[in-house]
């Protein structure tokens, strides 16, 4: 069974974000809505599962709307 995974380019194409914006709200704790653990980590890289950045999305356009 494969799992699909989404690095941290792959979570900033689906938030519009540039990957260096990305990285720099990575592992910040004080965020109005803090990015999601991630899932596992490949290669010492964080890897999160498509329904997390999906939750997360729907959960920063709640708050923009």
């Amino acid at each position: 069974m494969t799992i699909e995974l989404i690095g941290q380019s792959g979570f900033a194409r689906a938030l519009g974000w540039k990957p260096n914006k990305f990285t720099a709200y990575y592992g910040k704790k004080n965020l109005r809505i803090p990015l999601p653990e991630p899932h596992a980590l490949v290669d010492g890289r964080p890897a999160w599962l498509p329904e997390q950045v999906e939750e997360y999305k729907n959960r920063l356009a709640s708050i923009e709307s």
